[in-house]
């Protein structure tokens, strides 16, 4: 019986090219798994570097400053309180409810990502309050953040405030249009305090997030 040479050649070269891609696609696999974990390794390492402040992140914070009144309001005109439909024209305000002036630092944006589930975005950052907020701030930074309750039309004052770099959490009133499902929402916005030694206003106002819309999206 003859042998067919070039037949078992090609069977050959079938058979290694099978076992190469087994190989390779192990390899592939291997190297995407351990990517994978490098960069969990990161993560994990980075929210350990964030979950507490570096020396002196707080220092300028503490400086002498100068007296901050301001006002939070939420205007619903260009407002959607759910996705793709529009609430009825109202204006959300803080009065009666907690305001907070925090420190624009790395620690604080990690806090109020992994703790609060609130973001920094342009034009600020509406969450609703179907699942209320824990208010308390971790300890380890709690006496770097000022807090006070709005008065009438959402009105706030803080003292000493120096210049620099802050964020306004608050707490507001709930849309009519929720259902009841929410008391209390929160938002959060940056504002820059540059009083140069003068008394500064603070006017907080939210919208401008959404890009479908030109109105801030309630998350």
């Amino acid at each position: 019986m003859k042998t067919d040479r070039p037949a078992l050649r090609a069977v050959s070269r079938l058979i290694l090219a099978a076992v190469l891609s087994t190989s390779l696609s192990g390899c592939v696999t291997g190297v995407v798994m351990a990517a994978a974990s490098l960069d969990r390794a990161r993560q994990e390492r980075e929210a350990q570097r964030l979950s507490r402040p570096a020396p002196r992140e707080y220092a300028w914070a503490t400086a002498p400053g100068v007296r901050v009144t301001g006002s939070v309001r939420l205007s619903t005109p260009g407002t959607r309180s759910v996705p793709g439909g529009g609430g009825p024209r109202e204006v959300l305000t803080c009065e009666g409810h907690r305001v907070r002036l925090i420190p624009d630092t790395p620690h604080s944006r990690f806090v109020l990502e992994s703790e609060y589930g609130l973001w920094v975005a342009p034009g600020g950052f509406w969450r609703n309050g179907v699942i209320p907020l824990v208010w308390e701030w971790p300890s380890v930074s709690a006496s770097d953040v000022r807090e006070t309750r709005c008065t009438t039309d959402g009105a706030f004052t803080f003292a000493n405030v120096p210049d620099g770099e802050w964020l306004i959490m608050a707490e507001i009133d709930a849309p009519s249009d929720d259902g009841g499902e929410s008391v209390t929402d929160t938002v959060l916005r940056a504002v820059t305090v540059q009083g140069r030694g003068q008394p500064v206003h603070l006017d907080v106002r939210f919208g401008g997030n959404d890009d479908a819309s030109g109105a801030i999206q309630r998350h």
